[in-house]
């Protein structure tokens, strides 16, 4: 399955579910160059099929208000970056939604229903363009076979044929997707389909 992240801009949405993205990810951190505010991520969610999942990408809330956008927004993921508690895990879970958190360098028992892999880089919090460590799917994959794999940092055209091979469950692709930081472009979109179609996923 493939996931788009960093999504601001209808278009591209309506293009990539158009394409068949699984996941289109928004990004509620205010100080990313792809965060996008409540009300223009509803302009965007609500032209949407009911079958693409929305994903809630969260670094500095409470729980609470994490709760309060995924329950206005009818998110499907809340996707968890930095140091949430199992107590906000299992909060946010006990209303419904899936919970997905990050993993950087080692794998941790958690409560989360799926671990995001990606890059870690001071001061950001994904969309850093750089490649995660890979070895984290074999590892996730021993530790616990229940929760779902997603794999991000630095996936595009040029190496996804690579990354796929790992078996991860979800293929998260975002800053090679932009023509600059936060402005993605249809074009780079279309550049990719035509390899990750190859794949015959």
């Amino acid at each position: 399955m493939l996931k788009i992240c960093g999504i601001n801009d209808l278009d591209f949405a309506l293009k990539a579910e158009e394409y068949g993205v699984n996941f289109l990810g928004f990004i509620f951190f205010e100080k990313s160059p792809r965060f996008i505010n409540i009300k223009k991520a509803f302009g965007i969610i609500d032209k949407l099929k009911t079958k693409t999942k929305k994903v809630g990408v969260f670094v500095d809330l409470d729980a609470k208000s994490i709760l309060d956008i995924a329950k206005n927004l009818s998110l499907d993921v809340i996707q968890l970056h930095n140091d949430y508690s199992e107590k906000d895990i299992n909060f946010l879970k006990d209303f419904g939604f899936e919970v997905w958190r990050v993993l950087y360098e080692k794998v941790i028992n958690s409560n989360v229903d799926g671990f995001l892999i990606d890059k870690k880089a001071k001061n950001l919090f994904g969309g850093t363009g750089k490649v995660s460590d890979w070895n984290l799917v074999k590892k996730i994959k021993d530790f616990d076979k229940t929760k779902k794999i997603i794999l991000s940092g630095g996936l595009g055209k040029d190496n996804i044929k690579d990354a796929y091979k790992l078996g991860a469950d979800i293929f998260d692709i975002n800053s090679s997707l932009e023509i600059e930081k936060g402005k993605k472009e249809i074009k780079l979109l279309e550049e990719f389909f035509k390899v990750w179609n190859d794949l015959k996923i």
